[in-house]
Formats: structure tokens, sequence, C-alpha cells
């Protein structure tokens, strides 16, 4: 993971020394350098999701029969039309897009708050960010507390099968995490395709750093990361391909494995599953009591 975000921290630390002194800017809400952060977040998730796509999807990709056996699943998802159990690629990269474009505004909140002393930071006073203490725990820390916080959000978004009380968890999942479910063989796309009340959530937890005072290029660092790394791993090729496998068995049977295995959150919890029978196995034991009940 921390090889993996290498190229990521470059373009974190040319970003920010491209757009400016933001304690300037940043002390009036202005389309002038709001409009740029929300259109960068969003052409990277298109170029993202494009350059993935056009490799290991596109008829006219030199790459696509050698990387045929790496995939997943032998289906590959249609352009506009959902078939197959899958969602198109154009619905998919649209929803993708209104999720860059909140993260892009949600970094527009927090440069305003740090420019106005809505967050008070003696980081943020000086450039030299990577002397300050808390900015390097965070940025370099960050995909375990994250797991952390995705298992707990992506758990109560799912069924939660509790005798006797209410299933707010099948609710949210028909209303709002169905949209990111749409798609049973995900591809790139698919990384940041959700509903407006999932994107929020899910791109919150880069206001963490924020709390603790932190530069705010800890929040920039880890949304590019969050947007990035989602994207690359529901690509549904193994290695060498990016693609997750657990979470891709996710996708396909929805009940097992709510995190990636930085920490073993799944197994810890008795929702990991290898393979389509441990799944089964795993969603009987835990929904039959809710079943007996109902």
């Amino acid at each position: 993971m921390q090889v993996a975000c290498i190229p990521r921290l470059i373009l974190v630390y040319f970003i920010y020394e491209f757009y400016g002194d933001w304690r300037e800017y940043g002390k009036v809400y202005s389309p002038s350098w709001i409009v740029p952060i929300v259109a960068r977040d969003v052409l990277l998730c298109l170029f993202v999701g494009c350059v993935d796509s056009f490799l290991l999807l596109s008829e006219f990709s030199p790459f696509k029969k050698s990387m045929a056996r790496f995939k997943y699943h032998p289906s590959y998802p249609s352009l506009m039309s959902s078939m197959g159990g899958t969602s198109s690629l154009f619905r998919e990269a649209f929803l993708c897009c209104c999720s860059a474009a909140i993260a892009g505004l949600m970094e527009a909140g927090v440069i305003h708050a740090y420019a106005t002393g809505g967050v008070q930071s003696l980081a943020a006073r000086r450039d030299s960010w990577w002397e300050d203490g808390w900015t390097l725990f965070f940025m370099f820390t960050w995909f375990y507390s994250q797991n952390v916080q995705f298992y707990t959000m992506h758990r109560l978004l799912h069924k939660w099968g509790i005798p006797g009380v209410p299933d707010l968890g099948q609710f949210l999942y028909t209303h709002v995490h169905s949209w990111h479910h749409a798609s049973k063989i995900p591809t790139a796309f698919s990384g940041i395709s959700m509903h407006p009340l999932e994107s929020t959530l899910y791109f919150s937890y880069a206001l963490l750093p924020c709390i603790f005072g932190a530069h705010p290029v800890a929040f920039l660092y880890i949304k590019i990361n969050l947007i990035s790394a989602a994207m690359l791993g529901h690509s549904a090729f193994c290695d060498p391909g990016t693609g997750s496998m657990p979470h891709y068995l996710h996708h396909s049977l929805v009940s097992v494995n709510y995190a990636e295995n930085h920490l073993p959150l799944d197994a810890f919890f008795g929702t990991w599953a290898a393979t389509e029978e441990e799944a089964e196995e795993s969603i009987n034991r835990r929904f039959l009591a809710a079943r007996k009940t109902a």
C-alpha cells in the first residue's frame, strides 16, 4: 500500500504547489477556485476509469486477450445498456463523476474552514507540511484507520439480521447502497459509483486529520487515495491487474467481505469468505437466527 501511494503523494505535492496560497483565496467562497478543484477531481476519476477500461476491457486494447485469463468473471460490461446483471459503463462513469464532484466540494469546505480559522491548526500556518507530526501520521497510516471506518460504514449499509432489532441496514441497502451494487461484475468506474449520501460518508474519513489540526494537505492526500484506490480495487482482474478478489466476491455475494485485508476485520467479525461456499456458510450462520425469529 505504501509503495502504491508514492505516485499519489507526488501528484498531491504538485497539486498543492500549483493551486497557490489557499490561505488567501480560501477566505471567500468563489467559483474561481472551487470549480477548478471540482473539475480536477472529476477529471482524475475519468482518467483512471478510462485508462483502466481501455487497457482491460476495450476491443482496441493490445492487452485484452492476454489479460482475459486474469478476469474474475468472463463477462464484460456494456457501454450503454445494463445487461447480464451488471450496470452499464456509462451509468457508472456518471455516478463516479458525481461522487468526485462531492469530494471536490468537501475539499473546498475544508480549505475555507482552515483559511477562516474554523479549523485551528499550527501546521497550516506554514508550507512545510512534511515537518508536522500529525500530518505525517495520518498520511502514512490512513489505510488502517480508514479500513475500520469503511468496515463500520459498509456493514451498516447492509442487512443487519439482528433478532428483535428493526433492520435499518436493509432499508439503507435498498435505497442507498444498492446504487453501488448495481454492478455484479465491477469495473474501475464502480469504485466510487455511489448514491450521494454514501459518497459523502465515504469521503468523510478524509476529515479525520482536520480534527487533530493536521495540515490540509493531509485531507487532499487521503481524498486522492480514496478516489484512486477504490477505482483500481474494483477493476475485476487479479494480479497483474489491480482488482481485489475479496471485494469482487462482496459485489457478487453481497453479505461478506465488507472491508479489505489491511486489517483482519472480516475474519474477526465472522464475515470473511474466500470462496462462494464459505460465503454461503457465513451468511447462513449469521442470518439463521433472524430468519427463525421472523
